[in-house]
């Protein structure tokens, strides 16, 4: 008897750093090769992602690294990058040779990855998929030239067989802002391991950060795990740290992550009279941040303008009450007052008073930490976006071509 053949996904990343979008296309490269698909990934050929290649190896995706350009790579303006026809060249030979069944793209915003979207869509008879993770008009935002470069976006959505989106919301209004992608986009959720991100397995290295970043015991720890850049807030959050550190005496702020906001920060912090009580770790290991985490009494997640963190989810998966900002797609993860608390967005009063509500209240924090970790292992599983991905990827390799999905 002869043996079936496995369709071939080929995942494409482009992103000049490795963040939480790239985290959500590995994980999800791993699980569709658990369900025995073969999956190859190519990926750029950048210190920050050599982590990610060991991971799928070890999964047992074939990696190539290569020149992969992003916008950053050009001294030109956004998307005039379409211009470099070499590049294009170069990746539409190398997707060639993969010969793929399906090629998935991922962007971690609506301009990322357009320059691959062209490559792929000329390879005949191959359906291009991609991943949207910040899904909102570029006009919107206030960039220049914003019509224009929303009207290239779309054109490229033309040649998409189906867009995959982490939230209901971000499906919504993506179609809302995109012409292209409506009835494209369907819902693939983040996947959080949550055996690795179980609460008791994180108390075990809890404790040594306890020790550390509490020695007295007695200390309250309120945490942000994240890059330290503009759209993840931490600004906000230390402008309202000291309201916060006023009514709560000997609590500190913990901010784990480097970037380019971190300068700022120190200067925030050191004009505010509150360097003592806040504590910038700078980069924590993959492997650290379940325990980190176990750690904190709160975790907080100003974000202004992201889709679904994985960093949210994370801290939920390990029991932790949580404080967002009400954007984009946090609300369908986290139900107010349920499975956290959600704040107004630019609101530091609101934030600094739900901080102190957990703090001041231990049954609340219990509770709402044990319903987050619920909304984990029920929506946010392995099993769950193996499930969507899979039945996606079926859905566009028995569909005509031309048709959507």
């Amino acid at each position: 008897m002869s043996q079936v053949r496995m369709p071939h996904i080929v995942y494409v990343c482009a992103a000049p750093v490795y963040g939480g979008a790239e985290e959500y296309l590995i994980g999800l490269a791993e699980n569709v090769r658990r369900a025995d698909w073969r999956v190859s990934a190519l990926l750029p050929q950048r210190p920050g992602f050599a982590g990610a290649v060991a991971r799928l190896e070890a999964a047992g995706v074939g990696v190539a690294t290569g020149p992969i350009k992003t916008s950053e790579d050009y001294p030109w303006p956004t998307l005039l990058h379409l211009a470099d026809v070499p590049q294009r060249a170069w990746l539409e030979r190398t997707l060639r040779a993969y010969a793929p069944d399906v090629v998935h793209i991922n962007q971690p915003n609506t301009e990322g990855g357009q320059l691959v979207l062209a490559a792929a869509a000329r390879l005949a008879g191959v359906p291009v998929v991609t991943t949207v993770h910040a899904y909102d008009s570029i006009g919107a935002l206030g960039y220049r030239l914003g019509r224009l470069r929303d009207a290239i976006v779309d054109w490229h959505y033309r040649r998409v067989r189906a867009i995959s989106v982490p939230a209901p919301t971000a499906a919504r209004v993506l179609q809302q802002a995109y012409r292209h992608t409506r009835g494209k986009a369907s819902v693939v959720g983040p996947a959080i391991d949550a055996a690795r991100f179980a609460p008791a397995r994180a108390a075990v290295g809890a404790a040594a950060w306890r020790a550390r970043l509490a020695p007295d015991g007695a200390t309250r720890l309120v945490g942000v795990v994240g890059r330290l850049s503009p759209e993840k807030g931490q600004v906000a959050l230390v402008r309202a740290w000291p309201r916060i550190v006023a009514a709560a005496p000997g609590a500190r702020l913990v901010l784990a992550g480097e970037g380019p906001a971190r300068g700022a920060i120190e200067a925030l912090c050191q004009a505010a009279g509150i360097s003592d009580s806040v504590v910038l770790l700078g980069g924590v290991a993959h492997d650290d941040v379940p325990a980190l985490l176990g750690a904190l009494d709160v975790v907080v997640l100003p974000s202004r303008y992201e889709c679904l963190p994985l960093a949210i989810l994370e801290a939920m998966a390990v029991g932790r009450p949580v404080v967002a900002y009400a954007i984009n797609a946090i609300p369908d993860a986290i139900a107010h007052e349920e499975s956290g608390l959600l704040v107004t967005p630019g609101d530091d009063v609101a934030l600094a008073a739900a901080i102190l509500r957990i703090l001041r209240d231990p049954a609340l924090a219990r509770c709402l930490g044990q319903c987050a970790r619920q909304v984990i292992e029920t929506r946010f599983t392995a099993a769950v976006q193996t499930h969507q991905i899979l039945d996606l990827y079926q859905r566009v390799l028995c569909a005509p071509e031309g048709t959507h999905q």
